[in-house]
């Protein structure tokens, strides 16, 4: 069966009838860009629009399927191969679509994964240190802090001051939805730092400024120390969609507007990924390497359903 010589035969009945393919359609209850796609051979009619089909081209079905005029004394064998031919295609057609479903299916549920893995387990910042965990000084000396029980994870990070070698550490602790769902317990201890070398520890997030929780030093009087944001999420959003719509630009006056339309799914992807993972988090994150990691792990995965979903739309055999 070629679709090509299919689609050659039908535009013939069709203009032996004075019909425009408007018209055609009209009459099949299809659109005139499926009926023009047939006439091209880039697309076969419906297995449920042929029967149709025939009857308003007054041909029949075997010669629909072989794309041209069978003499009435067609012998029996050639009968047997025309209808076996065409039972062959309409099986390779069926088991084309199951596997199509199949990785639709398959790349949607990663998707949805994605987005409720990343959800479930993101942080939430606990803004106040008193609800977070509770330091205290060791009898070696050492500063350890004492995580609450709904404390799901935590951060550290160190900094030595140049001049006087001390160290001051900034720690913030976090929930996630997962944690809760669960009603886990995480009691642990952080070890801080030996009392000695250790000058001052600062919990973040809080509401103004990082707040000062630990000090070896007679001056207390730091209400903390304000710190730049860790991460302005909008900018990648803002970045995403700039580049989209250059990307869409293009594509309008691109000669090669199916390199352009590949090139620009990239950034339509990524701002929607980060839309998706960032929903509802904007002011209260700035964990950059776990969201980021989400944010191009979603990017691949939409990408590639995307894609498969253009590629399908163009190679579609059946309209």
């Amino acid at each position: 069966m070629d679709a090509k010589q299919t689609g050659a035969f039908i535009a013939q009945c069709r203009k032996e009838k004075n019909m425009k393919q408007a018209e055609l359609a009209e009459k099949l209850h299809v659109t005139d860009k499926a009926v023009s796609r047939w006439e091209t051979g880039k697309g076969f009619p419906d297995v449920n629009t042929i029967e149709e089909l025939s009857s308003v081209l007054n041909v029949t079905i075997a010669e629909l399927f072989k794309g041209e005029k069978i003499p009435e004394d067609l012998s029996k064998e050639e009968s047997n191969r025309i209808a076996l031919d065409w039972m062959s295609f309409a099986n390779e057609m069926m088991h084309r679509k199951r596997f199509q479903h199949l990785i639709l299916g398959f790349l949607a549920g990663l998707v949805l994964s994605v987005i409720v893995f990343m959800h479930m387990t993101s942080p939430i910042y606990i803004n106040s240190a008193s609800e977070a965990l509770k330091v205290e000084t060791l009898s070696d000396g050492t500063v350890v802090a004492v995580l609450a029980d709904k404390v799901a994870g935590y951060e550290l990070s160190e900094v030595i001051q140049p001049d006087t070698m001390q160290k001051e550490t900034f720690v913030s602790c976090f929930e996630t939805v997962w944690n809760r769902m669960a009603k886990r317990k995480n009691t642990s201890v952080i070890i801080l730092g030996e009392q000695e070398s250790l000058n001052r520890v600062y919990y973040y997030p809080s509401q103004d400024a990082d707040e000062l929780i630990y000090s070896n030093s007679e001056d207390n009087g730091d209400d903390g120390v304000i710190t730049l944001p860790r991460l302005v999420y909008n900018m990648w959003i803002f970045a995403g969609v700039i580049l989209s719509l250059i990307g869409i630009i293009a594509c309008i006056f691109a000669k090669k507007k199916d390199t352009m339309i590949k090139i620009t799914m990239a950034p339509v992807v990524f701002t929607i990924s980060t839309i998706l993972i960032l929903f509802g988090k904007f002011n209260q994150v700035y964990n950059a390497s776990f969201y980021f990691c989400g944010i191009l792990l979603l990017t691949t995965v939409l990408y590639v359903l995307v894609y498969y979903l253009y590629h399908l739309k163009k190679k579609k055999i059946w309209n």
